[in-house]
């Protein structure tokens, strides 16, 4: 399934919702691509966003309620949850002696875009490396309970949720 080249990439790729239960997925792979991800284009260049990876099975089963216990991530081998992380742009401020001032409609729409590029940035790294993906759609409307499960600090919010693993389908494009 891994494209020949990028220019054949975004006419090819597929969601994957089913992954090869006998491969697993490398962290320190996923840990490399979420880092290479990280330099995505964003507002002010202050990165307010963070990515909190899930491979333990356990784990993974106790996030499964919030997104409906839909296949892909009853089946997935890592499950990354793409977050605004305001705490980080708050200490930034508090360092150098300023207001954050992003409590409104405006640092949340900030918040929102550089974490949607984040995560699209990661998910194109992961299916150039040979790795299927798919969204979950679940995310801001069970982000209480995504929180709590994964203990989510004050601050961090949860935006987006992506499956990973080795495909163990090759779905139409």
């Amino acid at each position: 399934m891994k494209p020949q080249s990028i220019d054949n990439y975004f006419t090819t790729r597929r969601t994957v919702r089913a992954y090869d239960p006998d491969r697993q997925v490398d962290p320190n792979l996923i840990r490399r691509l979420v880092s290479v991800a990280a330099q995505a284009p964003n507002t002010g260049n202050m990165q307010i966003y963070c990515a909190v990876m899930t491979t333990d099975p356990d784990e993974i089963k106790a996030l499964a309620p919030a997104h409906f216990s839909q296949p892909a991530i009853m089946n997935a081998k890592s499950v990354l949850t793409f977050c605004i992380d305001f705490r980080r742009y708050h200490r930034w401020c508090q360092l150098g002696g300023g207001e954050p001032g992003l409590n409104n409609l405006q640092g949340y729409t900030w918040g929102v875009l550089d974490t949607a590029i984040f995560a699209q940035q990661f998910v194109t790294l992961a299916e150039l490396e040979g790795l299927g993906t798919c969204y979950l759609g679940t995310t801001t409307y069970n982000a209480p309970m995504i929180a709590d499960t994964l203990k989510l600090p004050n601050g961090v919010v949860p935006i987006i949720t992506v499956t990973v693993g080795y495909p163990a389908e090759n779905p139409q494009v």
